[in-house]
């Protein structure tokens, strides 16, 4: 029985242009979803599914220009949340 929630073991943002590398390695088998506070309206989206130990989270997002604060969410089978805040800049034109 799961009695514990899930973590993040590596984060890694690797930025290039108007996309964001995410390299997350997790405790356990977790589903991931990311909010963007900079939006207008915050939703939480899919990253990524069924990601764990053995296959980490290695996914590109595209992000407008300008500061962006963004939330990690990690939920597993047991629904138990973990929640992470990141901060990027993203410059396109540099």
């Amino acid at each position: 029985m799961d009695l514990t929630p899930p973590s993040i073991n590596l984060l890694n943002l690797t930025i290039f242009e108007d996309d964001v590398n995410f390299f997350i390695e997790v405790s356990e088998e977790v589903d991931v979803f990311y909010k963007d506070l900079a939006e207008q309206r915050p939703i939480f989206r899919t990253l990524d599914t069924n990601a764990d130990i053995d296959d980490p989270v290695n996914k590109d997002r595209s992000f407008d220009d300008g500061d962006h604060e963004v939330i990690l969410k990690l939920v597993d089978n047991a629904d138990f949340i973990t929640e992470q805040q990141v901060s990027f800049f993203i410059d396109s034109e540099s």
